[in-house]
């Protein structure tokens, strides 16, 4: 499983996107390749995470997409593993 984007980076993304007009689920969930375009300074990650979005939106999984670095924090302390 590939491990999840940091929050940070998750957030900035996020910032870029509100910054071009995507201000809310029903814009974003209608972003294209193309629109992705006319985005300035992105570069693959970010492509790659605006991926990520779009789909958890989609899917009506957004919250727990962004939430998912730390939930694996968790898990991995239950496993008792420290968290480093």
């Amino acid at each position: 499983m590939e491990k999840p984007k940091p929050f940070k980076q998750k957030t900035a993304v996020l910032e870029k996107l509100y910054k071009n007009g995507y201000t809310d689920r029903k814009k974003l969930a209608g972003l294209t390749l193309e629109k992705l375009g006319e985005i300035k300074d992105l570069n693959f990650n970010d492509v790659s995470i605006i991926s990520e979005i779009v789909k958890s939106i989609r899917n009506g999984t957004f919250f727990a997409y962004l939430g998912e670095e730390w939930a694996e924090k968790e898990e991995n302390n239950n496993d008792g593993t420290k968290d480093r």
